[in-house]
Formats: structure tokens, sequence, C-alpha cells
């Protein structure tokens, strides 16, 4: 996917992939983990614990090996066929961890900012919005790629639909009641936009939108950066922090 016509790895297209790894959701990363074990079809016992020997070097770890190996195959290997799937592997996974756990174990920033913001400024696929999850687009207008910081806008402008994307991906497991009040919005609003979502993500994906239209482009990436704290939202909240 990025290599070039040549079978060579550009430095472009090495950042390209380090933005892919950064953005992709829970699935995607943890299919991507399940790559690493080395092999693109089943994952054997046997060969899963060739992957165990590299990572556990001490010789007393060592030991714990082949419990290691049993207690994964008890829980990936649904079939009990002695092997494990992509599919069974991501399943057993997010059967074992809960979401909210999840996302913070994969939550992680290869790039520094500064190479960040270069991607928005040179490469046009960072350029564009990312669909929201409601399938809807705004008017709003989004900033220019220099007002960027990390991807999300610093400028004094209403949140873009990245920004919204990245927090919804943060904020759907939890409290979104209790967003709504801190954002301004009321029990109404709450109620109304529960009524027409879907599940959890679109509905707080419609809640940003709700804060974004109410706030007719007077607000800025610091104001929500407050009321996604004062909900107990810090994760969320420490992609807007300067």
């Amino acid at each position: 996917m990025f290599l070039s016509s040549k079978k060579k790895l550009t430095f472009e297209n090495f950042l390209r992939g380090m933005k892919w790894c950064e953005a992709g959701d829970t699935d995607t990363k943890l299919r991507a983990i399940f790559n690493l074990l080395g092999s693109a079809k089943n994952v054997t016992r046997a060969n899963f614990i060739k992957v165990l020997e590299i990572v556990y070097h001490n010789p007393e770890d060592k030991k714990a090996i082949p419990g290691i190996a049993d207690v994964v195959f008890n829980q990936m290997d649904s079939d009990k066929n002695g092997n494990f799937s992509e599919k069974e592997f991501v399943d057993g996974i997010k059967r074992a961890i809960s979401e909210e756990i999840l996302q913070q174990v994969l939550q992680f920033e290869v790039l520094p900012n500064y190479m960040r913001e270069r991607l928005y400024e040179d490469l046009p696929e960072f350029q564009m919005d990312v669909a929201l999850a409601s399938g809807e687009t705004s008017a709003a207008p989004t900033p220019s790629p220099s007002t960027f910081i990390g991807g999300f806008s610093t400028a004094r402008a209403s949140p873009s639909d990245r920004t919204i994307k990245h927090l919804t991906d943060k904020i759907y497991t939890k409290d979104l009641e209790r967003l709504c009040n801190k954002l301004g919005l009321t029990k109404e609003d709450y109620d109304e936009l529960k009524g027409k979502s879907r599940d959890n993500k679109h509905l707080a994906t419609l809640i940003l939108m709700k804060y974004r239209e109410k706030s007719g482009g007077q607000t800025n990436s610091k104001e929500l950066e407050k009321a996604l704290r004062d909900a107990g939202m810090i994760e969320a909240s420490q992609l807007l922090a300067p």
C-alpha cells in the first residue's frame, strides 16, 4: 500500500503509513498487531510460543511461556482447532479487555507535532475532512492546515469535522448526558439527539455537531477543552490542549 512502483518505501510514504497507524480504529490496530505475529494466516501454538520466546529473555520468565500460551489459546481459539485466525484474535482481545481500556492501550502518537503539521500542509489526503460517522456534512468552514496542532484546530473557530471525528472516538463510551450539560445544551437537546441516534458513537457525534451549531462559530478549542475536562473526559480534552 505504501511502497513506490520500485518496491521501495519513500520517506513521504513512511509518513503516510505512520499517520495511518495513529488514525486507525481499534479493529484496524488489532489486525495490525495480529500481523506482527509473523503470519498472514492462522497462528499455531508452536508459532505463538516462538514469538513469546523472543519477547521473554529471562530464563525464569521462559518457564511461564507454556502457561501463557495455554491462557491465550483458551481465549482466542474459539473453535478449538489448535490455532487462531485474525478474526478470532480481534474478537478474543475485545472479549477480554473493555473498549475503554483498549482505546487507552492502543492510543499512541508516532509522529512529533511539527511533523504532523507538515503532513496537513503538504499531503493532500490529510487536508480533507474525515467523513462524520453520521454521514452528514457540515457547512462550517475548516481552518487552514496552518491552524492545526497535532491534527486538531487551535484557531478561534468551530470544531472541524476532523476534530469531531477524533473526539467522538474518545468520548462515546462516557457519560454523554453530562457532557451535554457542560456544553450548555439542554436536557431536551439530549433527549432529541438520543432519539435520532443509532448508537452511542452516533450520539456523541450528534452532540458535538449540535454544540457547533449552537455556538454559531463563536467557540474555540479552549472552551471545548474545558467542557470536556469538566465532564471528566480528560483524555479527549488533552487532544485539544495547546
